[in-house]
C-alpha cells in the first residue's frame, strides 16, 4: 500500500512539473512574441505547397499568380470557401506590420508550410472571424509586406469579388449600443471612416457577397429605435451601399454606375490605384471625360441627376444614392 501510494504522489508530482514547464514555455513564447496557446486560437498564414517559397520573390510571383494561394486560418484546408476580409490600415494594423519579422516568416513557411501571426492586438481582433469563417484572407499577411509594401493588389481584387466580411460584429453592435450613445456614435464614425478610403470602396463596390450584412442592418434598426437621427441615418446610408453586395454573377448596370462614381470620389495615396477597379462602359458606349469638360458630340448620361457638387442616381434595389461629383463622368453620344 505504502509503495502504491508513492507512486500516486510521485505521479502527481511529475504532471505538476509538467504544468509548470508548459507554462513556463507558453509564458515565454508569448513574451518573445509568438502566439503560443491552444491550436484552436494560433493563427497561422498558409501557403499552398505547391508555391515556391526558396525566396519572398518567388512566394510573390507564386500568390500573384494564385492569390486565393494564401490565407489566414488554425489549421490546414486548401478546399474550404475562402472570405475576404475589408479593412482599413488603422493604427493597430500599421503598428503590426512595423513589428513583423519577415525573416522569421519565411524560415517557418519553408519549414512548415505556414508562418504564425505575432500577438498582438490587430492579430488577436481577427481570430474570432477566422473561428466563423474558417479561413480569412487578409492583405497585409495573405500578401506578405516584406518591403513594406503591399504586391499583387490588381490580382487580387478579384477577391471580393467572393464571400468579404468586414471586423463589424453583431456582438460589437450590441456591446456599443449597450454602452450608450456615445458609444454607439463611436462606432458608426469609425465604420464611415474605413467606408472612406480609397481600397475600401475598392473592394465593398466590386460585386462580392457581404456575410456579415446582419451586423450593419442591427446597428440601422438599433439607431432608429435609439430615436437619435444621426444613428438612424448612418445606420441607413451604410446598409444601402452594403446592400449591393449580394455576390451576383453579373454586375447590374445601376451598380456598375455607382461603382463608377463611388471610386472616383475616393482618396487613394497611390492614385494610379484608382484604377484597378474602376468599370469599363465600352459594351455600352458610355465614355468617362473630365467633370466639366463635355466633349463635342456628346451628352451627360441620362440615368443620374446633378445639383451642385452632387450626383445622384438609383441602385439595383431601388434607393437613392449621394455621390461627389468632381473629377469623372459617363458621357454618351448626343
Amino acid at each position: 500500500g505504502c509503495v502504491f501510494s508513492s507512486r500516486i504522489a510521485g505521479f502527481g508530482l511529475l504532471k505538476s512539473f509538467w504544468a509548470f514547464f508548459e507554462a513556463f514555455i507558453r509564458f515565454g513564447l508569448s513574451g518573445a512574441g509568438l502566439v503560443m496557446s491552444d491550436s484552436g486560437s494560433q493563427l497561422k498564414v498558409f501557403v499552398n505547397t505547391s508555391i515556391d517559397t526558396s525566396s519572398w520573390s518567388k512566394v510573390l510571383d507564386g500568390l500573384a499568380a494564385n492569390p486565393t494561394y494564401s490565407y489566414l486560418a488554425f489549421q490546414r484546408d486548401d478546399t474550404r470557401p475562402l472570405t475576404a476580409l475589408t479593412y482599413r490600415y488603422d493604427s493597430q494594423a500599421l503598428d503590426y506590420a512595423r513589428k513583423e519579422d519577415w525573416d522569421r516568416c519565411l524560415r517557418e513557411l519553408q519549414a512548415n508550410g505556414f508562418f504564425s501571426l505575432n500577438s498582438h492586438p490587430h492579430s488577436e481582433r481577427l481570430i474570432g472571424l477566422v473561428r466563423e469563417h474558417g479561413k480569412l484572407w487578409v492583405a497585409q499577411h495573405c500578401i506578405p509586406q516584406v518591403n513594406g509594401n503591399l504586391s499583387c493588389v490588381s490580382v487580387s481584387a478579384s477577391l471580393f469579388h467572393g464571400r468579404v466580411t468586414t471586423l463589424l460584429t453583431k456582438q460589437a453592435v450590441e456591446e456599443a449600443y449597450a454602452r450608450g450613445k456615445e458609444a454607439a456614435h463611436e462606432l458608426l464614425g469609425r465604420e464611415e471612416e474605413w467606408l472612406g478610403r480609397g481600397w475600401v470602396q475598392q473592394e465593398v463596390t466590386s460585386r462580392g457577397l457581404l456575410v456579415n450584412l446582419d451586423a450593419y442592418e442591427l446597428f440601422f434598426q438599433k439607431g432608429k429605435e435609439s430615436g437619435d437621427s444621426r444613428l438612424a441615418s448612418g445606420g441607413e446610408s451604410l446598409c444601402i451601399l452594403l446592400r449591393r453586395m449580394k455576390g451576383e454573377a453579373v454586375e447590374p448596370l445601376a451598380d456598375r454606375f455607382i461603382r463608377f462614381y463611388a471610386v472616383n470620389e475616393a482618396d487613394f495615396a497611390v492614385e494610379s490605384d484608382r484604377q484597378i477597379n474602376i468599370p469599363d462602359f465600352s459594351d455600352i458606349g458610355y465614355v468617362p471625360f473630365p467633370v466639366g469638360s463635355t466633349p463635342s458630340g456628346y451628352r451627360l448620361q441620362p440615368e443620374i441627376t446633378v445639383k451642385g457638387e452632387r450626383v445622384y442616381l438609383k441602385d439595383s434595389n431601388g434607393s437613392t444614392v449621394g455621390k461627389w461629383f468632381k473629377r469623372l463622368a459617363l458621357y454618351v453620344p448626343a
